[in-house]
């Protein structure tokens, strides 16, 4: 339970940490809230566009593999950033795009860390386990930023979303020390179609 608690206070606390320094690199490049509060809603919409789909993958593919590509992919696009703004790159619909990249990628995680986190833990542990990472994972939300804030004092911008893309490496980390269940897929004779129409 540990070191799963780790893996996703620690990512959490990084998704805090992003969310603020996103919004202050997109405020200070625009000097527009307009444009600002359109990168903050395209974070928002692979949830629309992928959430389904995200779903049926995690039901048919091994969810532990999942959450380890997810993790992978969300800390090589956030650390995309600080390269963008190294080399003058860094635009608003630029850093808009790679924001997007990166929240499909947790929207491809989130379901599989969901489903993956009842085969851990006997039904009976499910409710406090459950507790404690819904528990943990809002203190991060409100201590991110602040967190964010007070290093912002000693680092520069794009530190901010190199510690995030570190947040994905250690929760990673944690996670490879997860005592994992035998998951084999079962198999499934209906349509991808099929299971999104029923989730309707």
């Amino acid at each position: 339970m540990s070191a799963l608690w780790m893996a996703q206070t620690i990512s959490q606390a990084g998704d805090a940490i992003y969310q603020f320094a996103l919004m202050w690199l997109v405020l200070d490049m625009t000097n527009s809230p307009a444009i600002t509060g359109l990168i903050a809603m395209s974070a928002y919409l692979p949830a629309l566009v992928l959430g389904l789909f995200a779903g049926v993958l995690s039901d048919r593919m091994n969810r532990f593999r999942l959450m380890v590509g997810a993790h992978v992919c969300q800390s090589m696009t956030v650390i995309a950033i600080p390269v963008l703004i190294h080399y003058d790159m860094a635009t608003g619909l630029i850093i808009g795009i790679v924001a997007f990249i990166r929240s499909g990628f947790s929207t491809i995680f989130q379901p599989a860390f969901n489903a993956f986190v009842p085969t851990l833990f006997p039904s009976k542990q499910l409710l406090r386990v459950n507790a404690i990472l819904i528990t943990s994972g809002q203190i991060a939300y409100i201590l991110g930023p602040a967190l964010a804030g007070i290093l912002l004092a000693v680092i520069s911008l794009p530190q901010l979303f190199l510690i995030d893309g570190l947040s994905f490496l250690i929760a990673l980390g944690f996670l490879t020390l997860v005592v994992k269940p035998n998951y084999n897929p079962p198999l499934i004779i209906h349509s991808h179609w099929k299971e999104l129409l029923d989730g309707f």
